[in-house]
């Protein structure tokens, strides 16, 4: 599924074929979302941010305890959030 966001281009993929700590990957993220303590992954879904065709930033995150999916057709809701500490 991919997504637009102003000038960004999001692409949200469901990655179930991706092993953890693998160089066998198609695609390796910058940063991977996993509690460590959890055996293995149930649902792997990855992030790619790219602006005029350069990646910004991707993510895959990982979770336990029931299997999720990315379904055609389904728009994501993208909020803008100003954070101040």
């Amino acid at each position: 599924m991919t997504a637009t966001f102003e000038r960004y281009k999001i692409d949200i993929i469901n990655e179930p074929d991706y092993r953890l700590n693998s160089t066998d990957n198609l695609f390796n993220y910058t940063t991977i979302y996993f509690d460590k303590a959890e055996s293995k992954p149930t649902s792997k879904h990855g992030i790619r941010v790219t602006q005029n065709g350069k990646e910004l930033g991707s993510a895959l995150v990982c979770e336990t305890g029931g299997a999720t999916n990315i379904l055609p057709g389904v728009t994501p809701v993208l909020l803008r959030t100003n954070m101040t500490t």
